[in-house]
């Protein structure tokens, strides 16, 4: 049986989720792919990428984009995390 997940997560547990090709839903501020814009989105995070000293989450956006990179290093304490286990 699958159980629904909410919590504070780090990327490495992220990271984690998106290895087993468990999809993770960030709720996040959405000056983080929209500056300027200070309410609160949801995005799909599906794959991630990493440079030598950066880790990017790919995501769909909902508002009809993929690809979107999240810089890891933009989430914060109030992003929340919602992913099947």
């Amino acid at each position: 049986m699958k159980k629904l997940f909410s919590l504070f997560l780090s990327a490495n547990d992220i990271k984690t989720q998106l290895r087993y090709s468990r999809p993770v839903l960030l709720d996040i501020y959405t000056n983080v792919i929209s500056p300027g814009r200070t309410d609160r989105h949801a995005v799909m995070a599906y794959t991630y990428w990493e440079t030598a000293n950066t880790t990017y989450l790919i995501c769909d956006n909902t508002w009809g984009n993929t690809g979107v990179h999240i810089c890891t290093d933009d989430l914060d304490a109030t992003t929340r995390v919602l992913y099947l286990s």
